[in-house]
């Protein structure tokens, strides 16, 4: 008896490695949106004076090192008769790893201990508060290549599993005729928005090439949905 086209056996490894790719792409995918809807949410907060206690490297790694490094430190600050501590001095998750000068950049903000700052306070929970909202463009954008490049691991994996023995329909000419679905169109006028409000921040924080590069998501959605509704004739 045959072996059916597309069997389990054959499909198993691609649909496993497939999912390897997935959850890395899924956890960076989280840690950029982490970062970005925190730094949103952050710009509804009150700047706040504060003072603060300390600064330093995680592990008593230095700035400069090479090696993976986090700046922590505490500051406090009196809202509304009330002492609070807070802790958290960025919204970057990622420890540095010669990723770029975050660190040195934040440690230069703050200055040094019993330096009187300003921090965002949430007024809805004065508990809840950041040293510097900014966006660590750096690590967003390493968490993106992530993203797309193990995203196209998946599609890859995926096809190559479930599109294994399929023929293709050749066109007059012999080329094999390039057909787009309903759903892709779709997909493609979900994300506009996401990629608008990704070149909008990036054009803000002085990053004109980098929002002109996402900016190009429009021109390339609206070209699909032509050449879709052309291709229903």
């Amino acid at each position: 008896m045959a072996r059916s086209k597309n069997s389990l056996a054959d499909t198993w490894p691609l649909l496993l490695i497939g999912t390897g790719f997935s959850a890395i792409a899924l956890a960076a995918l989280v840690i950029a949106a982490l970062h970005l809807i925190n730094h949103l949410r952050a710009q509804a907060w009150v700047e706040h004076p504060a003072i603060l206690e300390s600064h330093a490297p995680v592990a008593g790694q230095r700035l400069n090192s090479e090696r993976s490094c986090r700046l922590e430190g505490r500051y406090r600050y009196q809202w509304q008769g009330r002492d609070y501590t807070g802790e958290r001095l960025s919204f970057s998750i990622i420890h540095a790893y010669n990723l770029d000068d975050f660190d040195l950049q934040l440690a230069d903000h703050l200055g040094g201990p019993g330096n009187a700052i300003h921090v965002r306070v949430n007024p809805a929970d004065p508990a809840e508060s950041v040293a510097f909202s900014e966006i660590r463009w750096g690590e967003v954008g390493a968490c993106m290549l992530f993203v797309f490049g193990m995203g196209s691991g998946v599609l890859f994996f995926l096809y190559a599993a479930f599109a294994k023995g399929r023929s293709r329909k050749l066109s007059g000419r012999g080329a094999t005729p390039v057909r787009l679905h309903g759903v892709t169109v779709l997909i493609m006028w979900l994300l506009p928005p996401l990629f608008g409000l990704l070149a909008w921040l990036l054009w803000r924080d002085g990053h004109p090439l980098w929002a002109a590069t996402l900016a190009l998501q429009w021109p390339l959605t609206v070209n699909a949905s032509v050449a879709w509704l052309r291709q229903r004739r």
